[in-house]
């Protein structure tokens, strides 16, 4: 039993690693985006950067949470910073998308990034499930 969890566990981290990585290349380079209430200057491209970078971390900071708290290792601290960890990409993640005034992130509009964000919500999604049962307490 065991040893399929650290299987599982260890593929919802790599997983986690390859989403950074995609959400790091795709949101830091962008075309021309449009901006319902925030304005596409050098200072909001300057933090959709910092962002993207922070969201590939994000990512990091799940599986290693993740695989902390499923080994047993200070299982409610770590369940905790999954958590936090969780929410905040999902809300960053849906700024990039749709806006997002308090951090700075204007909507996307240059197609080709959209659809390479499809791409990532085709990564996350199941991984949000397996994140959310973790959390849950179910058994992965």
């Amino acid at each position: 039993m065991q040893q399929k969890f650290f299987k599982a566990a260890s593929v919802a981290a790599r997983s986690l690693a390859l989403l950074g990585a995609a959400v790091m290349t795709q949101s830091a380079v962008s075309g021309p985006a449009h901006a319902d209430e925030v304005a596409m200057t050098e200072t909001t491209v300057a933090i959709r950067i910092d962002v993207a970078g922070r969201q590939r971390m994000l990512t990091q900071r799940m599986a290693k949470s993740l695989c902390y708290a499923r080994s047993g290792v200070n299982v409610l601290e770590n369940a905790e910073i999954l958590g936090g960890a969780k929410k905040l990409y999902e809300a960053s993640h849906r700024g990039f998308a749709q806006s997002d005034a308090s951090m700075n992130l204007f909507a996307e509009a240059d197609e080709s990034v959209i659809r390479v964000w499809r791409d990532v919500d085709l990564l996350w999604n199941p991984l949000k499930q397996i994140l959310d049962a973790a959390l849950s307490g179910k058994v992965i």
